[in-house]
């Protein structure tokens, strides 16, 4: 869509990446009436869903390309690489960037820090994906009126709502959709999943996004929880197979530790699915109701997660109140909503 508001102009849309696939997702292949170069390179895993590319400079691109403006998405070689060709040649660039959920603790680098304080100080503008991300613009001296909030949307195209069953049809109390990894909060769902069970408020559960070879340790977690006889575990799979599993589920549970996006929320909202979330999740603040729906971590205990789950379960007025407020808040949430927001913000970058 960028691509056909950038051609509509008369111009062009070029996508810049220094990776091919992000680790541990199954996104598709970006196609469109774009084009697109990924930089010769050498990537390094560092762990969970996190890689460093050593890769070609950008800059040879760049100055074929004579951009009017530049979306840095992240902080790496390459962007700096960018930002200093752009810095050089008088051209405005967005930062486009959502560290808040952990992030600077995580690389604990002082290179970095100061290379992303110099790109936020010269930058024209910023996209943040939440209210979090935006908030964290404002402390690293970003101006409010060049902070553009521009959420994520979901990887799927929505089934109608017709085609979504309702509650009492879907076969699963609790939904997991993700890496089923300590960060994402899985330990924390598994914990709630086996206190509800023992309480008798739930009967099923569905945990999708488990890998093979991760396979035999998930069982010897649900075996520990006493959930092996109510938990179906899926594989992970595609995005237009999403839709179908979002709609199978009561209740999305989320209870992330660093979460800076959130877009399963997004995702299993449109779904017509109850979302919970914590409050470590980026859109969790925009799209549900703190203390209600947006919950502080249960690391003190699970007593504050376990009222609001049995309640959305089982008070059809609190449920529908609640999916009424979500489906509100995320109905904005839209590819072509998403890119006009993005282009606005370069227009406004370049004026």
């Amino acid at each position: 869509m960028l691509a056909e508001m950038a051609q509509a102009k008369g111009g062009d849309f070029c996508i810049i990446r220094t990776h091919k696939t992000e680790p541990q997702r199954t996104w598709p292949d970006p196609t469109g009436p774009f084009s697109q170069i990924i930089l010769p390179g050498i990537r390094l895993p560092l762990g969970e869903n996190r890689a460093i590319a050593v890769a070609a400079s950008p800059i040879r691109h760049l100055a074929r390309l004579t951009p009017d403006i530049v979306i840095l998405a992240g902080f790496g070689l390459a962007m700096w690489q960018a930002y200093r060709w752009c810095r050089a040649h008088n051209i405005p660039y967005i930062i486009r960037f959502d560290g808040w959920a952990r992030s600077d603790a995580v690389f604990a680098n002082p290179v970095r820090a100061k290379m992303r304080q110099i790109m936020i100080k010269h930058a024209s503008g910023a996209i943040a994906a939440s209210q979090p991300g935006k908030n964290w613009f404002l402390t690293h001296g970003m101006a409010t009126d060049k902070i553009t909030l521009v959420p994520i949307a979901p990887s799927f195209a929505p089934l109608p709502g017709n085609a979504l069953p309702g509650f009492n049809q879907r076969p699963y109390d609790l939904l997991w959709c993700g890496r089923p990894t300590k960060p994402k909060g899985f330990d924390h769902f598994l914990s709630l999943a086996a206190a509800l069970y023992r309480q008798n408020a739930i009967s099923r559960i569905c945990v999708v996004g488990v890998p093979p070879h991760d396979n035999a340790i998930l069982q010897a977690k649900l075996a520990q929880g006493g959930l092996c006889p109510i938990t179906t575990v899926l594989a992970p799979v595609p995005p237009h197979h999403l839709p179908a599993l979002y709609a199978s589920a009561r209740l999305f549970l989320l209870p992330s530790l660093s979460d800076a996006y959130g877009v399963a929320v997004v995702e299993a909202i449109t779904c017509q699915t109850i979302a919970l979330a914590s409050d470590q999740v980026g859109v969790a603040h925009d799209v549900l109701v703190a203390g209600e729906t947006m919950l502080p971590l249960p690391d003190q205990g699970l007593d504050g997660w376990l009222g609001p789950v049995k309640r959305l379960l089982t008070d059809p007025v609190y449920r529908d109140r609640h999916l009424s407020l979500q489906k509100q808040a995320a109905r904005t949430i839209t590819p072509r909503l998403i890119a006009q927001h993005t282009w606005h913000a370069c227009q406004t970058a370049i004026a």
